[in-house]
């Protein structure tokens, strides 16, 4: 079925000036009308072309705090709730130590949050991420006895992570905007795959955080932590392989790199310098950054760990009997790396090794 918008477009008629006509399928009008944004209200649009495009001081200015404020609040927004999840993490870690000593809890989340000491139920405004230790000044309310700062460490970590990782889908992307010609035009909607890997990459940092502590107070990374880590980060390349945005040997790569090198130290030193647990934590690390990836964490983490061990021994806190986990270590480089992904090409740049 066709349709005509102006008698000239009839074989025979006369051909007037500035006509046109549309032979459009009805098919691809509705695949117009899909692809067209929506537009904001008409009054908004006429007070943003109005300011944005004024060039007196105060338009520029209204702006420019328009633009400090809406990024100001995605950010509080981000960090929140990155904060929210970091308490959550700090149950998860709690009951996962008391599964581990004493086997009387079967479920990780199950019950009501309890002071681990006095075992007094937590009210909701001793829940309140951050503000609830600094109100209770570092205290239970109920035995007073000192809280241990994991609790706020982890909370604000995570935060800090949720702003890092996920703040540049709302302030500053690129892509298409939400609303075109809104009073926030730099806020915008990345495609799917790019939101896709923002969010792995955070499952993943929550998934670190967890292991970090684990094994920083039992040396063991417990495998079901491990599992799902591995899932996310394979998921995170297979995404990146399916827009060919990496090969499929890469990932591969990566893991036999890094499991293939730790095992081996593994086997020489018979259990004593590498635990198992790092080795099969390099694994899904070498699938999420790849050889070069993994080469440049396993650097940062032997010279973190050596130097921190140093420290230990010239404080004379440790001896060169004195077992100290590693995990933490590779962790700390991984989060490090999910931030700085050009560190691996920038550090043979220095070293003077062109790729």
């Amino acid at each position: 079925m066709l349709s005509v918008t102006h008698s000239a477009c009839i074989p025979g008629w006369p051909q007037l000036p500035a006509t046109r006509c549309a032979w459009i399928q009805p098919e691809q009008q509705l695949f117009q009308r899909l692809q067209t944004p929506a537009q904001p209200p008409r009054a908004l649009r006429n007070f943003h072309s109005r300011y944005r495009n004024k060039s007196s001081s105060f338009g520029s200015c209204f702006y420019a705090i328009v633009n400090i404020v809406s990024e100001f609040w995605y950010t509080s927004a981000l960090f929140a709730l990155g904060t929210i999840i970091g308490s959550f993490l700090n149950v998860v870690i709690l009951r996962q130590g008391i599964e581990e000593k004493s086997r009387q809890l079967p479920g990780t989340l199950r019950g009501r949050s309890r002071c681990p000491s006095c075992g007094n139920t937590l009210s909701p405004v001793e829940l309140i991420p951050l503000v609830s230790y600094l109100l209770q000044r570092g205290r239970c309310r109920t035995c007073s006895i000192r809280i241990s700062p994991q609790y706020p460490l982890v909370e604000l970590t995570c935060g800090l992570l949720a702003v890092a990782l996920l703040a540049p889908l709302l302030v500053g992307g690129g892509g298409e905007s939400i609303w075109p010609g809104l009073m926030y035009p730099h806020t915008s909607l990345l495609r799917g795959e790019k939101v896709a890997l923002a969010l792995l990459d955070f499952i993943a940092a929550c998934v670190l955080i967890i292991l970090f502590v684990v094994d920083l107070k039992t040396f063991i990374l417990p495998d079901k932590f491990l599992w799902p880590l591995a899932a996310v980060t394979i998921s995170h390349a297979a995404i990146r392989m399916i827009n060919y945005e990496l090969g499929v040997a890469m990932p591969l790569w990566g893991a036999a790199l890094g499991g293939g090198f730790l095992l081996f130290l593994y086997l020489v030193t018979r259990g004593r310098g590498i635990g198992f647990g790092d080795v099969k934590l390099l694994v899904p690390l070498g699938f999420r950054f790849g050889p070069l990836g993994t080469a440049t964490l396993l650097f940062l983490s032997f010279i973190a760990g050596g130097a921190y061990g140093s420290a230990l021994l010239a404080a004379r806190r440790a001896t060169m009997k004195t077992a100290i986990p590693f995990g933490p270590f590779l962790i700390g480089a991984a989060l490090l790396l999910m931030q700085l992904p050009e560190l691996p090409r920038q550090l043979l740049h220095v070293l003077g090794w062109p790729l």
